[in-house]
């Protein structure tokens, strides 16, 4: 139940504190020391999460100065504003990134925005999947810059169950790229109108 704020205490306090390994099931130690690969995080059925907005700014904190993880799950995970934020300056430094699940975030246009500059630097992103969030058109303005200039090898992209509409499903269709072979768009108030733009769309990018 801590927000983002308590967060930043716990980080500083942990940044100094050498025999702390884990917090709350996050490895901080293993991750600032570059000794894990890849990080999966399951919310507890018991109850509404484990993890929450504070131990995603410890995470995002602790990332700042890893630079190894390949694999980042967080499907399930209330992470906050605080929480994106944090996680956004943190992925900066992980450059070898090819796997990123952000599904069930609570994400919305805005927490992408945030997210966004770190993606930037993982130009090795395979799969990024933001399913089942609240992501609008703005969101997909974010992404087809990345997708244009940056994220040139992303294989597997999931957007599905969000609120793209008509006109996100016309910007994203400008930025499907030839290295894409999984798109799910499912569920986001399109319609036949807007599956037929996001044809047309596809076409005159020559997919």
């Amino acid at each position: 139940g801590l927000d983002g704020a308590c967060g930043s205490i716990l980080a500083a306090a942990l940044v100094s504190h050498s025999q702390i390994q884990t917090i709350c099931g996050l490895p901080v130690r293993e991750i600032q020391s570059n000794r894990i690969g890849g990080i999966i995080l399951k919310p507890n059925k018991n109850t509404n999460a484990p993890f929450g907005p504070a131990e995603m700014v410890v995470l995002g904190s602790f990332m700042i100065d890893g630079c190894c993880i390949a694999k980042l799950d967080l499907k399930g995970i209330d992470i906050g504003p605080e929480g994106f934020f944090t996680l956004g300056y943190g992925i900066r430094t992980h450059t070898c990134l090819t796997h990123l699940n952000l599904s069930r975030t609570g994400m919305r246009s805005e927490n992408f925005d945030d997210i966004a500059p770190g993606l930037h630097q993982c130009t090795h992103l395979s799969e990024l999947h933001l399913g089942t969030n609240f992501l609008e058109v703005q969101a997909m303005h974010a992404l087809e810059k990345l997708m244009s200039h940056r994220l040139r090898f992303l294989r597997v992209l999931d957007v599905q169950n969000n609120l793209l509409g008509q006109s996100g499903a016309i910007v994203l269709g400008k930025a499907v790229h030839d290295h894409l072979t999984d798109l799910d768009i499912s569920n986001n108030q399109i319609g036949a109108q807007g599956c037929e733009n996001f044809l047309r769309c596809l076409t005159l990018n020559g997919n």
